[in-house]
Formats: C-alpha cells, structure tokens, sequence
C-alpha cells in the first residue's frame, strides 16, 4: 500500500483536532469507534490509508478465520512506523484480535502473533513516535480465572487472572506486554459484546445466523443453563468513549458490560424467535453443555458507570435490548447472500 506524504487538516488554533488511529477498523468495535470518533469531529487516520469495509461489497464465507483485504495490516511494522512518525496520533484504539475460543485454537501461531507480538510491536513504535499517544486496547474477561467469580461473584477489574483458553492466554499475555511497555494506556475488558454482520465475524449469535443461511448447523459449546452476560455492541460505544475522554480512567483495567443477566439458554430461544419470525425458518445447531469453559460469566459495571459518568437507568434508557439487537443482527445476515 502506497502511503501519503502531506496530510493537513483545518484545525482552530485555540481547539486542534485530536487525530485517532484505529487497529482493527473493520471489525465490529473498531469500525463502531471510528464512527464515533468522527461524530466528536476527531479525524480518523485510517480514512487516509485504508478503504474502510472495502470486503462487504463482496460475499463473505460462512467460516471465521476470514481476513480483512483491505485494512491496514498492524503485523507491517514498516507502515505502522511510518504511520505514526508522521501523523503523531492522540490517541491509538486497540481493537485488532484473533477473537474466539474456536479461532484461536485453529490458528495457535497467528493467535499469538496478533495479540501479543502486535501490541508489543506497536507500542515500541509508539514509544519512539508518539510518546504521548493514549493506548486504548480492548482486552476480555476470557482472561479471568473461572476459579474466583460466579453468578454471586461477578468478575470485577480485581477478579484473579488465569485464562483456561487459549484465546484467554494470549489476550492476557498482550495485557501483560501493553503494562511493562507503557504508562499510558487504558485496559477494556468486554464481557460477549456482539455486532453485526459482517463486521463481527466472531460473535456466537453471527455464526449461528450465518450457519443456519447456509442450511448448515453450529456446535454451541455453551450450557443452556449457566448464566451469562451478553451486550450489543453499539450499546458500549457511548461509554467507552467517555470513559477515553475521562483522563481518571488511564491505568485502569475496566470491565465492559450489559445489565442482562440470563440462563445462555433463554438468550438462545430469543434468538431463535427471531429468526423464525423474520426468515420463517429455524436455527440449526447443536449444544455440548460439558464443554463450558467459562461457567456463570456475569461482571460488575460498576467502574463502567462511574468512569463514564453514568447512571445504570440512565445506560439501560439508551440502549437496545437483546431482542431488538437480535433483530439487527439476523437482518445483517439475511442482507448477504451466501
């Protein structure tokens, strides 16, 4: 990819435009946060070195490991470099990620590289060009250890680490990296956020979707009666950028959540109403409860409201509830034709 040598934007002198990089712009939260980001009139390095969604013009797999062509690839460390040295970005966005239990145990080494020896990367590159930027990277709650939280123990930004999965290892090792590299970063830890099609790829509720277009069935390793915590992602967009805008939240691990707390398998039937109801056909999967790995995986908001200056009634009044978000997301799925 040729990259541009002048870059100006109009800026006030009094009130200069913050410039913001997004790693992951395609996906579900980094195509979400660049949304947002224009919206506050931040300018968004990325429209300049990339073509932003450029895949959806075509049909997608029905598999998950699918790359994104077209975004800007965070493993060339030389572009990255040249990136930074000559834009100077406020802020970098974090969101890239071999995302998924399953992804990741398909792809051991690109699990790996992604999100551990890219967040190490970046940051020296930071380091060196930027070293004022504010690092915001988007961890999970994957990285906890079953161990110490419950339905009448929720996972808190305290709760004790140790990862089962894979998955959970190399996003806690990419923690772990970002804490003894810098000082100025904010940790996100999402619990099952979830988005649209083709955005999230990744997401249990768009494999099974997706799956079910295809006449094909989905294996659910998930117990239909253990408790989870499952949130739209454009639910979050709103907090997590005024908890970015709250300086008190730097050097802070913060869970991300919603206020829905269910047996999986009463959030499963929702979703399988609603794609009766608007494709009249049902879903196609099958469930293996002994393999849960993650148990009752319910955390507490409460740092959540209180960095982003919000009431829970307050959050819970603006956002979509799990079926009107199921909703969106089987229609984003019918809109491609497998």
């Amino acid at each position: 990819m040729q990259l541009l040598s002048t870059f100006e934007v109009s800026v006030s002198p009094k009130n200069k435009t913050k410039k913001i990089f997004v790693t992951g712009e395609s996906g579900h939260l980094g195509s979400l946060i660049c949304s947002a980001c224009r919206e506050r009139g931040y300018s968004v390095l990325n429209d300049k070195y990339s073509f932003q969604a450029e895949h959806c013009k075509s049909k997608l797999p029905g598999v998950f490991n699918f790359q994104y062509p077209n975004e800007i690839d965070i493993l060339n460390e030389h572009m990255i470099e040249n990136i930074f040295r000559f834009e100077q970005p406020d802020i970098v966005f974090h969101t890239a990620a071999f995302v998924g239990t399953d992804k990741c145990i398909s792809s051991y080494h690109g699990a790996y590289v992604t999100n551990v020896v890219a967040i190490d990367n970046i940051l020296d590159i930071i380091k060196k060009s930027c070293s004022s930027c504010l690092f915001v990277n988007f961890s999970t709650t994957a990285t906890c250890d079953p161990m110490y939280y419950g339905l009448d123990n929720k996972i808190t930004e305290n709760t004790k680490r140790g990862p089962k999965t894979w998955y959970g290892m190399t996003k806690w090792q990419g923690e772990q990296v970002m804490k003894k590299q810098y000082d100025n970063w904010i940790n996100f830890l999402p619990v099952f956020l979830f988005g649209c099609y083709p955005f999230d790829t990744a997401s249990i509720w768009a494999k099974i979707f997706v799956q079910s277009n295809n006449g094909k069935r989905f294996n659910i390793l998930l117990d239909p009666k253990i408790h989870k915590q499952y949130e739209y992602a454009p639910n979050m967009i709103e907090v997590i950028m005024r908890i970015v805008e709250n300086r008190k939240s730097v050097g802070k691990d913060i869970v991300l959540t919603g206020s829905e707390i269910r047996p999986f398998g009463d959030f499963l039937n929702i979703a399988h109403e609603e794609y009766k109801s608007l494709l009249g056909k049902d879903l196609e999967y099958n469930i293996f409860p002994e393999e849960d790995y993650l148990m009752y995986h319910v955390a507490d908001p409460s740092l959540m409201y209180e960095l982003a200056d919000i009431t829970e009634e307050q959050y819970n009044r603006k956002r979509k509830d799990f079926r009107a978000a199921i909703r969106a997301i089987v229609k984003s799925c019918e809109k491609i034709k497998l």
